[in-house]
Parts: structure tokens; sequence; C-alpha cells
């Protein structure tokens, strides 16, 4: 998985993305107002004029600074351009957009050549740049709104167990393959931790967690503490309903039914899967009379 890909995913960087482009296009606006627009002074100007006078206004930069503004105020407008650009100069590789341009078979980083519009023979225009900046809030704003379905904990918070093996299929926005390969994993997990590779899936959690005692071949999981802990007892009581509610709701209902889940109950689903996986982590192997 590429650092692009991990970052398409990752909703603190969106979120962070759009307000940097924003300021951006806060920036490029408030260089705008202090100008004049060649278009506008060709229009005004009328098409009836010579040739050589038309080719003239073609070779004008698109935006030119109006008569009353300073030197020095000039050169800082740009310089907010230049500093809030850079920022998000990175983003057309991880959004798609760019700008297309007539005669170039390469499309332009609209965050790289916005300051050709202030350039001799201007290879985009102002609306160009103020286009593709809200294309590319909008095609932030859709990923983050993909991925961050749970408000400020993301899925790329679950347990690394749950999350490594839903990425893929949670990328591609196939939720419930997702929640498949998360459970899968973390019955894999639970079956290796024991040593019962003889156990089909719907027996691992409840040999695992079962309140027998454990016997030769068929260790427990424990929380661990006193077994006489009130807190203890309760822990593997519940861990024991936990893993076979998870089993039946989440595990059951995603291999038999072929119905696409929504995102949001996709990332519920993996929520619960690992609070599962951080509490196994947390269990201690108890074989008995042997040592564990």
């Amino acid at each position: 998985m590429s650092d692009t890909d991990d970052l398409r995913s990752n909703p603190r960087f969106l979120r962070r993305a759009v307000q940097h482009v924003r300021e951006f296009e806060q920036a490029f606006s408030a260089l705008l107002e202090l100008c004049n627009f060649t278009a506008q002074l060709r229009a005004m100007a009328g098409s009836d004029l010579p040739d050589e006078v038309l080719a003239g206004y073609a070779s004008l930069p698109a935006v030119t600074p109006r008569a009353n503004v300073s030197d020095e105020e000039w050169v800082a407008a740009k310089a907010r351009c230049s500093r809030t650009g850079g920022r998000v100069s990175h983003l057309p590789d991880i959004t798609g957009v760019q700008i297309s341009r007539g005669g170039f078979s390469d499309p332009a980083n609209p965050f790289e050549m916005w300051i050709t519009v202030t350039q001799p023979h201007s290879i985009v225009t102002p609306d160009d740049i103020l286009a593709a900046t809200e294309h590319t809030i909008g095609v932030i704003e859709s990923m983050a709104d993909r991925v961050d379905v749970a408000g400020e904990i993301s899925v790329e918070d679950m347990h690394p167990l749950v999350w490594g093996a839903a990425r893929g299929q949670w990328r591609i926005e196939l939720y419930r393959e997702a929640v498949s390969s998360a459970v899968g994993a973390v019955i894999d997990h639970v079956r290796q931790l024991t040593g019962r590779a003889d156990l089909d899936d719907k027996d691992v959690f409840t040999q695992a967690f079962s309140q027998s005692s454990p016997k030769q071949g068929a260790p427990r999981l424990r929380w661990p503490g006193n077994e006489q802990d009130q807190t203890v007892a309760s822990m593997n009581r519940g861990l024991l309903g936990f893993s076979t509610g998870i089993q039946a709701a989440i595990r059951n209902p995603v291999i038999h039914d072929r119905t696409q889940l929504p995102a949001q109950e996709a990332a519920e689903r993996l929520a619960a899967l690992s609070l599962l996986a951080t509490w196994v982590e947390n269990c201690i192997l108890d074989r008995g009379d042997a040592s564990t």
C-alpha cells in the first residue's frame, strides 16, 4: 500500500487538507481583488481592434495589479499564495484534480500553476484555478465522508489485526467483505493462540472462552487476575458471551448474506471486532496444570 493510499484513508489528514485548500483559495481570491482582468479589458476595448493590438492583449498576463496597488502589497499577496499553495501542491496526486490546457499534453497542477495568471502568455485562467480548488475540496470531503464514519475515531484506529485484514476491501468500498476478512482474522488468531487447528470457525470462540476447566489439547483464554475476583469472573463470562455474539451476529450474517453493508454499519462491526481483539491480546493462555 502506497503512502498516497494511506493519506486517502486518513481522516485527520483529509480534514487538514480541506482547511489548507480553503486557505489557498482565500489567498488567491485576495490576490484577484487587487487585479484588473485582461479579458475584461479586451472586451471593453471591443472586437474591431487591429490584429496587432489584439495580439498584444493575448500576450498580457491574465491579471495585472491595479494602478493603486503598491509593489509591497502585490508582492505580499503573491507570497501568501505561494506559501498556501505550497502546502497543498501534493494534493493533485491524491485527488486527481488537475487543469487541462489547450496545446499541452500534460495537465497542470493548479496549486503550482496559479502564478502563471500573473505572467505573460498566461496558460491558465483565474477561473481555472478557482474551479480546480473547489473541485479539490469536494473530492477530499467525499474521501473524508467515506473513511471518517465514526466521528473522531476512524477505522484506521481499530486494532491492527482488524484493520490490517479489512483495509484492502474497505478502501475499495467492499464493506461486507472487509468485515468478513476482519472477523476471519480474529478467529484465526484465537485458533492459533489456543492451538486448535482442529476446530471449525463456529467452535473457536466457544472453546477458547469456555467456562469449563482447560484440559489436555483444549486450553482456555482467561482474563488475567484472581478468578475469584468479581471483575475477573465477570470479564471471563463476558468474553464468552461477547465472542459468541460476534460469531452469531457479525460473522454468520456476512458469510451467508451477500447484501452489501453501508460504511457506517460496517464500521460499527469492525469496532466490535477491534474491542474483542484488544481483550484477546490482554488474555493469558490457561493450560490447566501445564505451564502457561
